[in-house]
């Protein structure tokens, strides 16, 4: 008990560690920059330095950037802990069924998780939008992916799902996914983004219980930030041959919505086109989540982890083997407490932040 008290304290201060550095990195980045520029002042390179400097301060470069040092906190705890943390990282190869449907459950959620961020828009400002358009109008295609996609599914994948999940899970699973989910949406320091951020984040962690791997999250994460991307980038095409981007912002947000809905749907006549938009979604949401529950189920049926799957919604937990069947029934009568001192400074953190950025501060 001691010493899964200890851990779960490590992996709480990691995760302040990693609060802290996301917030200082482009701050870190910057002042890096400004160096780069007063040591090549000094031996009479300024262009060069100054060339440098503008290139890390673009959008791409700083997310590039920000990831790597985002992922420093969690890359010191899998060092400190390699042997246990690489025997119990759960990559495993799945059957080839299986990544078709985890592909088909993606296709099938981006849909609800454009409906959350849809919604969160009418209370709250988009502020990752901008930093997004930035990219893909300035990259190609693929790097706008290799950044925006790539990068983080990997990077964030086995942060949150590969050390914070892993970590929780061995206390409680159930526990671990609210938990986890929490901490990704929190982690992202806006109140637009940790509402699809916590909603992906538990489907992500129910989809390596599903699985057994964590590969399966790093497709779903990859499809989302990619389906993103792709969205962004064909708006952006579109609006530089038509109108502006502020331009159809403007229309969105209008007093006045789209007229001449008969029958059931007659009230949005009386809503603006982004409560319209938010109402379409939120249908098209409803039944494309009918349909990922049902590839869900398939893909536990698939990887016949049905049993283990359901045991995680029970006192009781089922313990699995390498090979990630079930194995023997373990009966937690104590377990130690996963919201210690240093995760509660954290999320503290994390919503002053969250609260500054909303007000443009």
């Amino acid at each position: 008990m001691e010493n899964e008290e200890f851990r779960v304290n490590k992996v709480n201060i990691t995760f302040l560690a990693t609060v802290l550095v996301s917030i200082f990195a482009r701050r870190v980045i910057s002042l890096g920059c400004l160096i780069i520029n007063g040591i090549c002042k000094e031996i009479g390179t300024k262009a060069y330095g100054t060339i440098l400097a503008n290139y890390l301060n673009q959008s791409f470069q700083m997310i590039v950037l920000s990831q790597i040092l985002l992922f420093l906190p969690s890359f010191i705890f899998i060092m400190k802990n390699r042997e246990y943390f690489f025997k119990h990282l759960r990559i495993r190869r799945l059957k080839i069924k299986t990544y078709f449907l985890i592909a088909a459950f993606g296709l099938f959620f981006i849909p609800v998780v454009s409906f959350i961020n849809a919604l969160s828009m009418l209370f709250v400002d988009n502020v990752i939008a901008g930093e997004v358009t930035n990219i893909v109008g300035s990259h190609s295609l693929i790097s706008s992916i290799i950044v925006v996609a790539l990068i983080p599914c990997i990077f964030e994948e086995t942060i949150y799902r590969g050390v914070f999940y892993n970590e929780y899970s061995r206390i409680n699973p159930l526990k671990a996914m609210f938990l986890s989910a929490l901490l990704f949406g929190l982690l992202h320091m806006n109140f637009n983004q940790f509402m699809y951020a916590a909603v992906g984040g538990f489907v992500f962690a129910l989809m390596v219980e599903a699985t057994g791997s964590i590969t399966a999250s790093m497709m779903m994460h990859f499809m989302i930030n990619g389906s993103a991307t792709l969205i962004s980038f064909y708006a952006d095409k579109i609006s530089k041959a038509s109108v502006s981007v502020s331009e159809v912002q403007v229309d969105l947000n209008s007093s006045e919505g789209v007229q001449g809905f008969t029958g059931p749907f007659a009230f949005m006549n009386n809503l603006t086109q982004m409560q319209q938009a938010v109402v379409s979604l939120g249908i098209i949401a409803t039944i494309t989540g009918i349909f990922a529950f049902v590839i869900f189920i398939q893909i536990l049926l698939t990887e016949d982890r049905m049993e283990y799957f359901k045991s995680i919604f029970k006192r009781k937990a089922i313990s699995e083997d390498v090979n990630n069947r079930v194995d023997t029934d373990v009966i937690r009568q104590e377990q130690p407490d996963m919201i210690t001192t240093p995760l509660i400074v954290s999320m503290g953190i994390c919503v002053i932040v969250m609260v500054l950025v909303q007000v443009g501060l």
